[in-house]
């Protein structure tokens, strides 16, 4: 009788240890299976997505070239407004504040030709990611927007004495009844969107200080 259990023990475990093995082995086929689809749908994703930032990047290059077309042709203009205004003033033709107003003008004009051109360079800079170190790519990028923010500073603090002269003189000509209300309205906008590009431009660079300390590796 114990030889007959052991017997029926051998063979029950013979016929159970297979049956797992091969569950087993269909488990880790179907597995290799699914993990080669999934490598392969991941590579189909990856070219498509390098497909897409190639064509964002040229058409985003081909966009800034246009936008620093049309930046420099309003710097061209505002800067023959603003000759034309200093001849007149010269001459007496014209009060001061119109002067200024040309020269506030051409100043803002020239502050966004300097980010559409930095703009231009970061596409270009963008359009060659693909055979760029990333790191090398950030430096660059940092170090362009910190030169940005540097001249802006320059460039709004300029127009932020303009505007806050040409206010002073609208106000004493409005109080004379020189200048109708509309004038007095036009005449406080300039210094209230050059107090805020001259914050912009101030904490833009200290901002563009940091991305480029931690770009570097910098504490």
């Amino acid at each position: 009788m114990q030889t007959a259990d052991r017997t029926q023990f051998h063979w029950d475990i013979s016929l159970i240890q297979p049956l797992f093995t091969g569950f087993a082995l269909t488990s880790q086929y179907e597995m290799t299976r699914l993990q080669d689809a999934i490598r392969e749908e991941e590579k189909q994703q990856a070219i498509l997505d390098i497909a897409r930032d190639v064509k964002q990047a040229y058409f985003t290059v081909l966009l800034s070239q246009k936008m620093v077309a049309v930046a420099e042709d309003e710097v061209e203009t505002l800067t023959a407004q603003r000759d034309d205004a200093q001849e007149f003033f010269d001459q007496g033709l014209i009060p001061r504040n119109d002067l200024l107003r040309s020269q506030v003008a051409l100043a803002s004009a020239l502050q966004n030709r300097e980010k559409v051109r930095a703009d231009e360079r970061l596409a270009l800079i963008n359009r060659l990611r693909e055979i760029e170190d990333g790191v090398r790519l950030e430096i660059t990028s940092a170090f362009l927007t910190l030169g940005v923010a540097r001249a802006n500073i320059e460039t709004a603090q300029k127009a932020l004495e303009q505007a806050q002269e040409n206010w002073r003189i609208a106000k004493i000509q409005y109080d004379q009844q020189m200048v109708t209300s509309s004038d007095i309205l036009d005449a406080r906008a300039f210094p209230t969107q050059a107090d805020s590009n001259y914050y912009r431009a101030g904490y833009g660079y200290l901002i563009a200080l940091a991305d480029l300390d931690r770009t570097v590796g910098k504490r």
